[in-house]
């Protein structure tokens, strides 16, 4: 007796090819905003078009903007730029460095610029 197998799907896009779609259907809703003169939730659309989509992640900043036309790009980069992080530069950092032989805590402090 031959078995006979379906499968329960048929393979779909790869997860780069859903990249491509959602990243493509922000960069359209960011131009139509921006024609339109209204502002966007750059999270919201992510969010949408991931699930709409079915991708397993968040697309990156980089690929939404290598997905936008380079006519509109000097327009919309300035919005979607990150802002800088705060650091911890210029800030004195003690750390404990455990020693067995002197009693000296000052030598066992290490002082990091």
């Amino acid at each position: 007796m031959t078995r006979v197998t379906f499968r329960s799907s048929l393979p779909g896009p790869s997860q780069t090819e859903i990249l491509l779609r959602v990243t493509s259907g922000i960069a359209t809703e960011l131009i139509k905003a921006h024609n339109a003169g209204e502002s966007v939730s750059l999270n919201e659309l992510r969010n949408k078009f991931s699930k709409k989509y079915g991708y397993s992640g968040v697309p990156r900043l980089v690929d939404i903007i290598s997905a936008i036309p380079d006519e509109y790009k000097k327009d919309l980069l300035p919005k979607l730029k990150a802002r800088p992080v705060r650091t911890a530069s210029g800030v004195n950092i003690r750390i404990f460095v455990a020693s067995s032989r002197g009693s000296d805590i000052d030598s066992r402090l290490l002082l990091l610029l």
